[in-house]
């Protein structure tokens, strides 16, 4: 017999899930305006899943919602020509570290 497992994405390139905190509320799923996450139901269990990740703009309005802190907005570090490191955050504004 063989078994075929689904692997699932844990990350979007603004946001990471954690699914072992997830209480399946669904309060990021009705915040998120582009439908990037789903649910999962297996039996009483409930959990939120990244269905879509192409479609994260990184507005972390699920991210700012969720109370059990299951999601998390990446930040990732650039740097420029000159060295200095640098965040780009997702309304476009940029944050140099010192």
């Amino acid at each position: 017999m063989s078994f075929q497992r689904t692997i699932q994405q844990t990350q979007t390139k603004f946001i990471r899930l954690s699914a072992n905190r997830c209480k399946g509320c669904w309060k990021c799923i009705e915040a998120c305006p582009k439908q990037v996450l789903g649910k999962i139901r297996k039996g009483p269990h409930r959990r939120v899943q990244i269905e879509i990740s192409d479609n994260c703009t990184g507005c972390k309005k699920c991210v700012n919602v969720c109370k059990y802190d299951a999601l998390e907005y990446l930040i990732i570090p650039k740097t420029k020509g000159d060295g200095r490191t640098f965040d780009v955050n997702a309304d476009g504004t940029i944050m140099f570290r010192l």
